[in-house]
């Protein structure tokens, strides 16, 4: 894993603006029990900590050590194993971004039984997945991967991160059944702004423009149905 391309993302236009888009979805957490599954360098927990009392989970050593916010929520290193520790019903909302994409398919519904069980009856499970269209459209646009495209639209979700290693999209309604969770509602994240060119994502006011046309448009069909993410809250 190459945690450095990673970070450097993170920094990037691309990747400020997925944080910006993602901290207005969740900006109404407040006094709650969090935890952050699978936190990465931790932004996401350390935003939520200004309000909340969070726990954050990661399993990849050079990424808690390297992480934002060090003092402001409980870190453990980890995966599926450090949830035992927890009895049930104990979180009020559970964080769960871009993780089951890298486990293996016969893991997943595990994976996501266990989150339901430590979260409370009523609670929120915030959960960002790749959208296999959206995906499709990165790739026929932006990287000009006809072919890529074609495997995506034709069932093949499998891919490479550089920063994550091998992916798959996944189908999350299909993952349902038995865990004793539902989904609220969905929303998109970069149905536009990954299709510009990056030229334009280093100009002063990109953010600030874009993310106003992101919002716009996160919550209404059919823009959020070819949004290269979809962000659900699934409740217990």
């Amino acid at each position: 894993m190459h945690t450095e391309h990673y970070k450097d993302n993170i920094h990037a236009p691309w990747g400020q603006i997925f944080y910006t888009i993602l901290f207005a979805h969740l900006m109404d957490i407040k006094n709650k029990q969090v935890l952050d599954f699978g936190s990465g360098f931790g932004l996401t927990a350390d935003f939520l900590s200004a309000n909340n009392e969070v726990i954050a989970i990661e399993p990849n050593a050079d990424m808690v050590s390297d992480r934002f916010g060090k003092d402001s929520y409980r870190q453990l290193t980890g995966s599926l194993e450090l949830l035992s520790q927890f009895p049930n019903d104990y979180f009020d909302v559970i964080i769960c971004h871009n993780v089951l994409e890298y486990v293996s398919s016969d893991s997943r519904a595990i994976y996501l039984r266990e989150l339901a069980r430590v979260l409370k009856p009523g609670g929120q499970l915030s959960l960002v997945k790749h959208n296999a269209a959206g995906k499709a459209m990165h790739k026929a646009v932006f990287e000009n991967e006809s072919i890529q495209a074609l495997r995506l639209i034709s069932g093949d979700g499998s891919y490479e991160s550089t920063a994550l290693g091998h992916g798959q999209v996944y189908d999350l309604e299909s993952l349902l059944p038995h865990s004793g969770l539902s989904i609220e509602n969905y929303r998109g994240i970069r149905t536009f702004y990954g299709l510009q060119d990056n030229k334009f994502k280093r100009e002063s006011d990109w953010i600030r423009r874009m993310t106003k046309l992101e919002l716009g448009v996160a919550d209404k069909s059919p823009y959020r149905d070819v949004a290269f993410f979809h962000h659900y809250t699934l409740r217990k």
